[in-house]
């Protein structure tokens, strides 16, 4: 099975947000600023029509939401290799380039660790990333 952009238009809003860890809403913003920026190319190469910049960001956000490797993605996607990594590049570099605009922390770490520990209940933590995965060895020494 191929994932295509008319597909994924039709997937329902938890759906998207599954797959792409984003609400649709969300990645086409990113998708239409980065239309607007240097990072997507502006013409076809080698005879081959260029990929959009919709198609850029969507496979990007499957690699990185997914786990997956990008074998996985191209296959998915019914790309070639390198052209996901082309395209994961692209979107990497366009993401650096904006990550000082877009990533701030608060400006009162105090209040924002308080009404953290309201929602969670976890002192001293400001915020929390979902789905990560950890794997840990206890020392010998414990066991």
């Amino acid at each position: 099975m191929c994932l295509s952009i008319n597909y994924i238009y039709l997937l329902y809003e938890f759906q998207f947000r599954r797959h792409f860890r984003l609400t649709k809403d969300t990645a086409y913003k990113l998708i239409e600023k980065y239309e607007q920026s240097s990072c997507p190319p502006l013409n076809n190469h080698g005879g081959i029509e260029r990929k959009s910049p919709e198609e850029d960001v969507l496979v990007f956000l499957w690699f990185a939401g997914n786990k997956e490797s990008l074998r996985c993605v191209a296959t998915l996607f019914g790309i070639s290799l390198r052209t996901v990594f082309y395209q994961c590049n692209r979107v990497m570099k366009y993401l650096t380039e904006i990550a000082g605009q877009v990533i701030k922390f608060p400006d009162d770490l105090d209040e924002e660790a308080r009404s953290f520990e309201e929602i969670a209940g976890f002192p001293g933590v400001i915020g929390c990333i979902d789905e990560f995965q950890a794997k840990f060895t206890m020392p010998e020494s414990l066991n």
